[in-house]
């Protein structure tokens, strides 16, 4: 059962163990309820949950998803279709679907395995880009250190700012090295994942 704590003052509060945070109430109802967790009207976000972080985040992004399809007069059967899909993954990663998505004009999304498909394409070569970073970095640090051998030249300051530079993009990679990204291997888990009863 999640819990979810925010501490709205501007000083940290220490919540150490066995500390009393909250009260838990069960009580017994006198009939069966009129719409069980689950119901679709609920918009229930912890169904077969496996104990993992609150969801409370996601629905903005879920709503916000279903209006920039809705921008693109994509039918609602393939809009839940793609929100089911995609709306347990990443904030970032969901943030940048919903980007893909409002770009999308009337009657570009025909259904959800051509749109998912679509944004797996990019998601790979972004994950290729991010990975990519790196190099040039790697590259220009060789140089300049073999420039370090030689005789000076003034031309080398400008070799040595420029793998400076290049440091940016190799520590970009290095952050995101570990950012989810939906390309199509992971689209495939994804749509496994969600056939499973």
């Amino acid at each position: 059962m999640p819990l979810q704590l925010c501490n709205a003052s501007p000083f940290p509060i220490k919540v150490l163990p066995y500390l009393p945070i909250c009260q838990l109430m069960i009580i017994r109802l006198s009939s069966e309820p009129e719409r069980t967790y689950g119901d679709e009207e609920l918009a229930s976000k912890y169904v077969n949950d496996d104990g993992g972080p609150s969801y409370w985040w996601r629905d903005r992004s879920v709503k916000e998803l279903h209006s920039r399809l809705g921008n693109a007069n994509v039918p609602v059967g393939i809009q839940n279709e793609i929100v089911d899909i995609v709306r347990f993954e990443d904030a970032e990663l969901l943030e940048r679907f919903e980007r893909f998505v409002g770009r999308k004009r009337t009657g570009e999304v025909e259904n959800a395995d051509s749109v998912l498909g679509e944004f797996a394409r990019k998601e790979g070569r972004r994950r290729w880009l991010d990975r990519a970073m790196g190099f040039p970095f790697a590259v220009g640090l060789a140089f300049s250190l073999g420039l370090l051998l030689v005789a000076y030249e003034p031309w080398h300051i400008g070799v040595w700012a420029g793998t400076l530079l290049l440091g940016t993009g190799a520590i970009y990679a290095v952050n995101h090295r570990d950012a989810p990204y939906l390309d199509s291997r992971a689209l495939i888990a994804l749509r496994a994942k969600n056939r499973q009863p």
